[in-house]
């Protein structure tokens, strides 16, 4: 975690503590993903700096996204006979190709 100046702040990092306003609401939530417009509006409110990840933090995250992706596909694995039954829906069948793209990316 590092303080940052909002002048220098880029789209796609990651706040790391949530901000206040003057009256101790809350504006932006900790973990929220800055973009510009979200930047505009610090910039706009006066906020002069907020604290953001570090990458090693940002990396900390992302083994969590993919410990979900693996858990997600665990629960697919126990679902495919259900949605076999159904492979004349086409949203189905994209799902399953999704899910095979996945799991070949992962192997």
């Amino acid at each position: 975690m590092k303080e940052q100046d909002v002048s220098s702040l880029l789209p796609g990092m990651r706040l790391a503590d949530d901000i206040k306003g003057a009256s101790g609401t809350i504006i932006l939530k900790k973990g929220t993903v800055l973009n510009r417009g979200i930047i505009s509006g610090l910039v706009h409110r006066g906020v002069r700096s907020v604290m953001v990840e570090t990458e090693d933090e940002s990396s900390a995250q992302d083994m969590d996204t993919n410990e979900l992706k693996d858990k997600i596909l665990e629960q697919l694995e126990i679902l495919r006979p259900i949605f076999s039954r159904s492979s004349d829906l086409e949203w189905m069948k994209i799902l399953m190709e999704a899910a095979a793209t996945a799991r070949a990316r992962r192997s």
